[in-house]
């Protein structure tokens, strides 16, 4: 129930530590039970308001999540 009431936003700004660990297990189980398919283009990783606990895990991390649709910002271009 919580996934559909989050797919239903607009947009979904995500920050939190550890990238490549708790925030990359959270976006993966979530976008995975998304039920559209073009959902995870709502997610925004504010890239400012995470950090990695391994920098090279981090990377590829945003490199795998760009390639599912999702976005990455600021923090304060993502609330301009």
């Amino acid at each position: 129930r919580l996934v559909r009431v989050i797919e239903q936003a607009d947009v979904i700004g995500v920050a939190g530590l550890a990238l490549d660990y708790c925030v990359a297990n959270t976006l993966r189980d979530l976008i995975d039970n998304f039920g559209d398919s073009t959902a995870a283009q709502k997610v925004v990783i504010l890239t400012d308001g995470t950090a990695a606990i391994d920098a090279k895990n981090g990377d590829a991390f945003l490199r795998e999540m760009q390639a599912r649709g999702v976005r990455l910002s600021t923090c304060a271009d993502f609330l301009a």
